[in-house]
């Protein structure tokens, strides 16, 4: 079985590299191009990094998705710089650089062959993922906002209009939703208890009930039901 999937590996990297070889070939000012901006980027990069290295690494951080997400709903009260400054003093720096340095020195051992083989493997399995698709019926997506903090709500109404949220404890927890009250201090769904509790430190939390989240789930999918038989 290994040896099979080298093979393919093998001749993954033979085709793709073909592809990218030809696509290149193509457009050879949009390449002098695209080389001039990354040698721009790079160039300006390694002056960031000897003018202050710790910027640079809190730039990094500030990109990532651990800070706020400006089109989550609920979300605007306070204003995106000061959330990020608030989470950036919230997270365990020395821990997450050590991190992404590990993950950049992994990503780094992966050769430009490794990378085109694989795209092209991913391309075909999209390929044969196409040809299955059936577009002969319509589905709907219903998002229901902050779920389980609406649910908890319809058992305190006095935690309407105070910003609280679902989760887990301040040592090591994480919140499943938060309610827009919450949301206008910058805290948010998949957030570190620790780093909501230091965007709104009067913020109420709550222990999951799923077997209640259940019930209240199945009320919605039999109206959901009077609409659709199928």
């Amino acid at each position: 079985m290994a040896e099979s999937a080298l093979a393919v590996s093998d001749e993954c990297k033979n085709e793709y590299s073909m592809r990218i070889e030809s696509s290149v070939s193509c457009e050879p000012s949009n390449l002098i191009a695209e080389v001039n901006v990354a040698k721009h980027k790079e160039e300006t990069a390694e002056q960031t990094v000897k003018e202050d290295p710790a910027k640079q690494r809190n730039a990094k951080l500030l990109a990532s998705s651990l800070l706020q997400n400006p089109n989550k709903a609920g979300t605007g009260g306070r204003s995106k710089d000061e959330i990020n400054a608030i989470i950036l003093a919230a997270s365990k720096m020395e821990r997450l650089g050590k991190e992404i340095q590990e993950l950049q020195e992994r990503a780094a051992e992966f050769s430009a062959e490794d990378i085109a083989a694989s795209a092209f493997v991913v391309t075909k399995m999209v390929e044969v993922q196409e040809e299955k698709r059936d577009l002969s019926r319509t589905i709907v997506h219903i998002d229901m906002d902050a779920f389980y903090a609406s649910v908890e709500i319809l058992d305190r109404p006095d935690l309407k209009e105070k910003p609280m949220a679902v989760g887990g404890p301040k040592s090591g927890g994480t919140l499943c939703t938060a309610n827009y009250e919450a949301r206008k201090y910058g805290v948010r769904s998949a957030m570190a208890t620790h780093i909501a509790l230091a965007l709104c430190p009067e913020l109420i939390i709550l222990r999951p009930d799923f077997p209640k989240y259940q019930k209240k789930a199945e009320l919605i999918r039999a109206v959901f039901a009077v609409s659709d038989q199928k």
